[in-house]
């Protein structure tokens, strides 16, 4: 932190005290706001990414980006970006307290916008800062600042580890309320944040397979039977649900594990590889 002055710190002192305030997601995006204004960035998400089945999901600001024509070209690029290894390798080894890492860390400029991911989907974006604020297996919960001219200072890049403590907390404590995500990938969604819970794999769960925790005991039944081949009428019936309430766990089943329809969900729940 040896790169702040006496008003960086006054500045941080009172963004983090700001933090205190929040309870819910629709105060994450001013927080977000705030945030870029403090660090000096044109953009800023909070992301949730499993590292190993890429699942992502962002809320971003402004609330206007990014611009949709990108989104399908991002999800099928999103894993190459530059900061996916070093974040992987933070993910195997959790430190106490990681520092933010920087685009410009990784590659020059020349070579940032050389690659796919930049031609494709992220043209005009010149360096991105990202802190990791939690692990849990390979999933990370990060936010990230973008540039979109010249690349982040190492001053800039300390004002933000000194808020990352703080950041960690607001996040934990908001609570989704009925707001809403975007699903970057495996493919672009609009996702409701209650039920945006990636398929995180533990170390002892084989790609392909599903970690069950991630459903509710009403979904996991509805499953089991759809796996069984039941129509959704005889799930209903053999739940004491209506048919519409069947489809309606299904489709939010669809939405969370980012599965096409009930021949997926299927074949995941059995364990059988998709083809």
């Amino acid at each position: 932190m040896a790169s702040l002055s006496a008003a960086d710190l006054k500045a941080v002192l009172e963004f983090t005290t700001s933090t205190l305030r929040v309870r819910t997601f629709t105060q994450v995006q001013p927080l977000l706001s705030g945030l870029a204004r403090l660090v000096g960035s044109d953009a800023a998400t909070v992301t949730q990414l499993n590292l190993r089945s890429r699942h992502e999901i962002a809320v971003l600001w402004p609330p206007r980006r990014p611009v949709l024509d990108v989104l399908p070209a991002y999800a099928a690029l999103g894993h190459t970006h530059p900061l996916r290894a070093p974040l992987l390798r933070l993910a195997e080894s959790p430190p106490a307290r990681a520092l933010p890492v920087r685009i410009s860390d990784v590659l020059t400029p020349r070579a940032w916008k050389a690659t796919p991911l930049y031609l494709e989907a992220m043209t005009g974006t010149s360096d991105q800062l990202c802190l990791p604020m939690s692990f849990s297996g390979a999933t990370v919960r990060a936010v990230t600042l973008s540039r979109f001219s010249g690349a982040f200072t190492v001053r800039q890049r300390d004002v933000l580890a000194a808020c990352a403590e703080h950041l960690s907390f607001a996040f934990c404590r908001s609570r989704p309320n009925g707001q809403f995500g975007l699903q970057l990938a495996p493919h672009p969604a609009r996702i409701p944040l209650a039920v945006a819970g990636p398929p995180v794999r533990t170390d002892e769960t084989e790609p392909g397979e599903l970690d069950e925790t991630l459903l509710s005991p009403r979904e996991r039944q509805v499953l089991h039977l759809m796996a069984a081949a039941l129509t959704d009428a005889q799930i209903a019936r053999r739940l004491g649900l209506r048919p519409a309430t069947v489809s309606k766990h299904l489709h939010r089943v669809y939405t969370r594990l980012g599965l096409r329809n009930r021949v997926d969900a299927a074949r995941m729940w059995t364990g059988r590889p998709a083809e």
